[in-house]
């Protein structure tokens, strides 16, 4: 099964998401086609998805862009209704190739919200606009803390942002 992912760094480093799994997924019988660049926040997703030889074949599709819309919210550089408006150009665009019920959006938080208990207000917005557009989502934050908590780790230690 051909699992094509777009996101940002944690999707490439060493350390991410997709490397530490790349051995299970494989024994899983999924493929990973990562087509990931690091440093960029979600405007690059609609983008990426004109190219129609890039999600055709594609059995499901995994978005990561979350940690990277939150440093540039947290900069000032945009704000929450453009970050949605990129997710919604790109939910349009899957809904016309037919790959919503393919789609699965990755809600990674930074350190600073994993750790206390405010909310993310990116990821209460995406979980929103998924639900809208019958997007499935993984809170990776949950799944973060329980690995942390399982290695005896802080929660700190656990991320790499």
């Amino acid at each position: 099964m051909r699992v094509l992912v777009l996101g940002t760094s944690n999707s490439v480093m060493r350390e991410g998401w997709l490397s530490l799994t790349r051995d299970m997924a494989a024994d899983q019988g999924l493929d990973y086609d990562n087509q990931s660049i690091g440093a960029l926040p979600s405007l690059y997703l609609p983008y990426r998805l004109q190219d129609l030889n890039l999600v055709d074949g594609a059995d499901r599709i995994v978005i990561d862009f979350c940690i990277n819309d939150q440093i540039y919210l947290r900069s000032g550089t945009y704000d929450l209704e453009r970050a949605e408006g990129h997710y919604m150009a790109a939910f349009r665009q899957l809904a016309q190739s037919r790959l919503l019920s393919k789609t699965l959006v990755l809600l990674l938080t930074q350190q600073g919200f994993a750790v206390s208990d405010e909310p993310c207000p990116l990821i209460e917005r995406l979980k929103a606009l998924c639900a809208r557009f019958g997007i499935q989502t993984l809170d990776a934050k949950t799944l973060v803390v329980r690995a942390a908590h399982a290695r005896g780790e802080a929660v700190e230690q656990a991320y790499k942002d």
